[in-house]
């Protein structure tokens, strides 16, 4: 497929923007043993394929920090059509265009055993 499988092998660690991760590395669940996504208040649900790769995974961001841009109403229902009835409601609604990647592992790991909240 024309993508360099040995680097995988002699690089432990990769450092790279999202939208690059599905051109640069196969697409394969649990590719790598831990992911640490920086800057997660920034990026939506297009992160997701990059968060599959990594069998265990930490989420930084800043629940203050502005979310991704938002869009049409008419366009989130659409998605929200598409996902049907197999999410719960507050799941598809932070796979919505507006809200980020942490608001959605927030909703889904809100408890005191998996989110340590840091205060400056």
């Amino acid at each position: 497929d024309g993508r360099p499988a040995h680097l995988l092998d002699a690089l432990p660690i990769w450092i790279m923007p999202t939208d690059l991760v599905s051109e640069m590395l196969p697409a394969q669940l649990g590719l790598f043993d831990l992911i640490i996504f920086e800057e997660a208040s920034l990026s939506d649900c297009e992160a997701l394929p990059a968060i599959l790769r990594g069998k265990k995974l930490v989420v930084i961001g800043d629940n203050k920090q502005m979310n991704p841009p938002d869009s049409s109403d008419d366009y989130k229902q659409m998605i929200l059509e598409k996902l049907g009835n197999d999410l719960p409601r507050d799941t598809c609604d932070n796979l919505l265009p507006g809200k980020s990647i942490f608001d959605l592992f927030a909703t889904a790991y809100n408890g005191p055993e998996t989110t340590i909240r840091l205060r400056e």
